[in-house]
């Protein structure tokens, strides 16, 4: 039974959420957003 359910394929492929979002990142630059969440995460963590 359990094997049975392991060879179901899945609805959907994750590829297609491929490009979801991506108009949030519009004008942003992925990279220094990454490292101001790292530095407030730092910063939280000294406190």
């Amino acid at each position: 039974m359990v094997r049975q359910r392991m060879l179901i394929q899945p609805k959907c492929n994750i590829m297609d959420l491929e490009g979801l979002g991506k108009d949030i990142w519009h004008g942003l630059d992925a990279q220094e957003y990454v490292n101001q969440e790292r530095a407030w995460t730092m910063q939280a963590l000294m406190d």
